[in-house]
C-alpha cells in the first residue's frame, strides 16, 4: 500500500496547526477535518493578513488548492504518525461539514 499525503494530513486532526496560504495569509487553529481535496476544516482560528490585520473566527474551511504549506507542531511524534495506519475518510460526498 502506498502512503499518500492526504493520509498523513488526516492524521493531523485534533492538532493545532499553522497554515500559510498562497496570498501570504497565515491561519492558526485546531484542525477538525481534512477531505480528499485537501480542504482543511479548522476551529478557533486566528487569521493574520499580510498587511498586519489580525482577526478571529470560530471555524473556517480552507480550500486545499489555496494552501502553500502546513506547519507541523514540534511536539508531534512523526515516526509514530507515519507508521500508523491511514485514517479512513468518514465524510460522505455531498454532505455538508458541520463542526461539533
Amino acid at each position: 500500500m502506498s502512503f499518500k499525503l492526504i493520509h498523513f494530513l488526516r492524521k493531523l486532526v485534533g492538532y493545532s496547526l499553522t497554515i500559510e496560504l498562497k496570498d501570504d495569509t497565515i491561519m492558526r487553529g485546531k484542525c477538525t477535518a481534512v477531505d480528499s481535496s485537501m480542504n482543511t476544516h479548522v476551529r478557533n482560528v486566528t487569521i493574520m493578513r499580510p498587511h498586519g490585520q489580525e482577526s478571529f473566527v470560530e471555524s473556517i474551511t480552507i480550500r486545499g488548492d489555496s494552501i502553500r504549506y502546513i506547519e507541523i507542531p514540534n511536539d508531534i511524534n512523526m515516526a509514530a504518525l507515519l507508521s500508523s495506519p491511514p485514517v479512513p475518510n468518514n465524510s460522505q460526498k455531498g454532505r455538508r461539514f458541520v463542526p461539533k
